[in-house]
């Protein structure tokens, strides 16, 4: 057994411990799948930024063991807020990472 063969084991423990619970959803139909990940926000937004904002991004680490081929356009509800895969950044050790995207404009106040 080799060092990269730990690698599964590893990030499955690191989900269990540092992930959280979200629901995802295949674009093409089935059934939402409740799973653990871990969600990058990124920067927060200053609200100069927010008011020019149309789009926030994320990324997001899933076990490839949950989800096996994530797709464009699937949806990631996390914390209640729908999120959208805009693509695969890509794939190690048995964890994805997916770029996320989400319209910001439903929550502008008229």
């Amino acid at each position: 057994m080799g060092y990269q063969d730990n690698f599964p084991r590893v990030n499955a423990s690191m989900m269990a411990s540092f992930g959280e619970p979200i629901i995802y959803a295949p674009a093409g139909g089935g059934d939402p799948l409740p799973i653990s990940g871990i969600p990058d926000f990124g920067e927060d937004l200053d609200d100069a930024q927010w008011r020019a904002a149309l789009q926030a991004s994320a990324e997001l680490q899933v076990l490839e063991s949950d989800i096996a081929d994530p797709q464009p356009n699937d949806t990631v509800t996390i914390d209640g807020t729908d999120w959208t895969v805009v693509r695969k950044i890509s794939r190690a050790g048995g964890v994805w990472k997916l770029a996320l995207l989400r319209d910001l404009r439903p929550t502008f106040r008229k």
